[in-house]
């Protein structure tokens, strides 16, 4: 039974009778909490619930159109509970009727939240499953994973596309990142649906090479194929207007112990040892306004941390270390500052898949 705490405590959760699911026709939803003395403040828009937004006086709330209903409990002594949320996604009768054996991602705008955040523009991501006993996925049901994020383009060349790729993120309710286990994998904010259908008509070369690199033992990012629905125009979600075709769902390289297992930086670190990183580095085009660091007759790209939080003794340690790396590799020192193994792997994995921007790009 919930009771009232002491003041500065949140109040108690909101439950919704009805999870969040693709739909048709109308729905009929009830939000409930705990203590009887809390009011449940809601919105159908995206907003924030305040103490301001309509008041939830029991009874149905019908659903007729796609929406995003959040809710939050308000009690006088406590501070505003955690906010809930479901998104009710309305389905065309050919969405309602599609079919995959594969994962579905639906990225739904609905009619509000905020226009961008982060860099990126405003969306809601639902990931629906295969039943178990089907083994296919439909979307007039409820979906395993649904949270509010953002998503933009990904690429250089290849953002000029038909197709396009895209760099998306999970948020909380303060618009900031926010950690997703979606399909299994191991959570992480931040993730890729990645677009391959003009130089791959497989749809699979990226997938199968990074697949083969865990394999051997070295790091690749974990994908899973998915089918997508892309929905920024409002109105039911349709097959023929909003399906997006296969992708390839993809973690993003980041520093994380599920991911590249570097060590944290300490912030302002000038001396040995903490100015030693870890550090990540790309070969690659450089991101908007950065400028990079000159190193190993390269210009490379900082992935972590940002340019932006890079100091200027850091920079010079990694242009020392960088020069002194490439400067060993005619000579027999150049085992203390590479793991060969990987170096061979990574040749060789490249030669195999015959890529065309091995060791100069991406």
């Amino acid at each position: 039974v919930y009771k009232r705490q002491d003041q500065g405590l949140p109040a108690g959760p909101v439950s919704f009778s009805q999870p969040g699911r693709g739909f048709t026709g109308t729905l009929s939803v009830t939000l409930s909490t705990p203590s009887p003395d809390a009011q449940i403040r809601y919105t159908r828009d995206g907003d924030l619930p305040t103490a301001s937004s309509t008041l939830y006086s029991g009874g149905a709330i019908t659903i007729s159109s796609s929406t995003l209903l959040r809710a939050r409990a308000f009690e006088p002594g406590l501070t505003p509970g955690a906010i809930a949320e479901e998104g009710y996604i309305r389905l065309s009768a050919d969405a309602q009727s599609f079919s995959s054996d594969l994962p579905v991602v639906v990225m739904e705008r609905f009619s509000g939240g905020p226009t961008a955040a982060n860099g990126k523009a405003f969306t809601f991501f639902a990931f629906f499953e295969p039943e178990p006993a089907s083994g296919r996925t439909t979307l007039d049901r409820p979906y395993a994973l649904g949270t509010r994020g953002g998503w933009k383009v990904r690429g250089s060349s290849s953002s000029g596309f038909a197709k396009k790729a895209f760099s998306i993120e999970a948020w909380n309710e303060d618009n900031r990142n926010k950690d997703i286990a979606p399909l299994g994998l191991p959570e992480e904010s931040d993730w890729i649906l990645n677009a391959r259908s003009v130089f791959d008509r497989s749809l699979m070369r990226n997938a199968f090479i990074y697949e083969l690199s865990n394999q051997v033992g070295r790091y690749a990012v974990r994908t899973k194929f998915v089918e997508l629905f892309k929905d920024d125009n409002g109105g039911d979600l349709s097959y023929s207007g909003d399906y997006d075709g296969v992708y390839t769902f993809m973690e993003k390289i980041s520093r994380d112990k599920e991911r590249v297992d570097v060590e944290r930086l300490p912030a302002g670190a000038t001396g040995e040892p903490v100015i030693a990183g870890g550090y990540m580095l790309k070969i690659d085009r450089l991101d908007p306004g950065d400028s990079g660091v000159g190193a190993g007759g390269r210009t490379l790209g900082w992935v972590y941390p940002k340019e932006e939080d890079v100091t200027a003794a850091q920079a010079d340690w990694v242009r020392d270390h960088i020069n002194a790396m490439n400067a060993s590799l005619s000579t027999a020192e150049y085992a203390d500052y590479i793991d060969v193994g990987s170096w061979v792997d990574h040749h060789l994995l490249n030669v195999l898949a015959l890529n065309a921007d091995a060791l100069r790009l991406s």
